[in-house]
């Protein structure tokens, strides 16, 4: 079984109670509040300061907690998962919102699959040039079979800030940061207790010939 399959039977099976446990809700809020006290960071313009789109790709969007985010900041936000659960929950949250499609959607995708390196279904111009590009990577509580699921897949329980750094350095990236939350967090993995640090990682993508920011990943 691929890693990419693992994955999406994996977040297929727990997108109904994904960020239900309350210790789930307390850490997404303090995520919010920590990235909305410092949008410089992030280094683009967002929509209260420029008069321009501002468009968001959320990848491995989940049920939306990037979008959520910066959803007050940015025009349009296109949302891109493996799990079709879970870009069925990220739907039918924004549209019980009141939000619609042309602002918040998110579809069925795989970017990485080197057997199909620019997949047809994602090659539309709504794909393409995003201002921001932001991913969230986490493991979530789960049962033994869940646990077994998530073991074959690529989910990994922690990162390191070189490690970080150096991935995204790899990738092509300028103007590399990483930063920490300044509060430890309770989480909880496979049944396992635990307090975590998170991590927040941007960089920038260089474009030549561009005078200004560029890019932005986070």
């Amino acid at each position: 079984m691929s890693y990419a399959e693992a994955n999406r039977r994996y977040f297929d099976a727990i997108s109904d109670s994904y960020d239900s446990k309350p210790w789930f809700k307390v850490v997404n809020d303090r995520v919010a509040t920590t990235l909305r006290s410092d949008l410089s960071w992030v280094g683009i313009p967002f929509t209260d300061s420029t008069t321009q789109p501002v468009r968001l790709l959320d990848y491995a969007c989940g049920t939306g907690l990037m979008t959520r985010v910066f959803g007050p900041y940015v025009t349009s936000t296109q949302g891109i998962d493996i799990s079709p659960n879970m870009v069925s929950t990220y739907n039918t949250r924004a549209r019980d919102a009141g939000i619609s499609e042309d602002v918040v959607n998110a579809v069925v995708g795989h970017l990485f699959d080197k057997s199909d390196p620019n997949p047809e279904a994602l090659s539309g111009e709504r794909f393409w040039d995003f201002d921001i590009a932001t991913n969230k990577h986490d493991v979530g509580e789960s049962n033994p079979e869940f646990r077994q699921k998530m073991n074959a897949s690529i989910v990994v329980p922690h990162f390191t800030i070189d490690g970080v750094k150096q991935f995204f350095a790899e990738a092509g990236f300028v103007d590399v940061d990483v930063i920490t939350m300044k509060e430890k967090n309770y989480m909880e993995f496979g049944g396992k207790k635990l307090w975590r640090t998170i991590l927040f990682a941007r960089g920038r993508r260089p474009m030549e010939g561009q005078d200004g920011p560029g890019k932005s990943e986070l």
